[in-house]
């Protein structure tokens, strides 16, 4: 008997890249244990504050992670959505100028990025998304929007 997987999802996506569910979830139980910390510290006001400031930024970054869902897809036609924290952004792709990876090292390592110039009648946006944005290389992001045709 073996396992078949099911996508139970009601998005209409062909492919979308997010924020690891799994690194959403520790910095939300990161963030719960420092407001605790914060609670249960006596005679330390600054340890107090400063574990207060640390859990409610940890959760603010947990909201924001979970509610921008998915980071960034592809939809049927094709489109780029990026999600936004009203709602999810919908890009044509005569409405993106350029989309291309840059790397830099930082601490000793090379880092890559994913930018993205979009631009619209009369509104331009630059994104950058980093790895933990899309649970992936941005390299490997990018060469599925040139499959798509989507890189401007």
């Amino acid at each position: 008997m073996g396992i078949t997987p099911v996508d139970n999802s009601s998005s209409g996506y062909q492919q979308q890249w997010s924020t690891p569910i799994v690194g959403v979830a520790i910095v939300g139980v990161l963030g719960v244990l420092l407001l605790g910390a914060a609670v249960f510290t006596q005679n330390n006001a600054p340890g107090r504050v400063i574990a207060t400031v640390a859990g409610l930024g940890a959760l603010a970054v947990f909201a924001l992670a979970l509610r921008r869902r998915p980071r960034l897809a592809i939809e049927a036609g094709p489109a780029l959505v990026l999600g936004g924290l009203r709602h999810p952004e919908i890009y044509l792709p005569s409405d993106i100028a350029r989309i291309r990876t840059t790397s830099f090292s930082r601490i000793g390592r090379k880092v890559h990025l994913l930018e993205l110039d979009l631009r619209r009648a009369s509104e331009e946006q630059f994104v950058v998304l980093s790895r933990w944005d899309l649970g992936a290389d941005p390299r490997d992001v990018l060469a599925v929007l040139e499959r798509y045709r989507l890189t401007g």
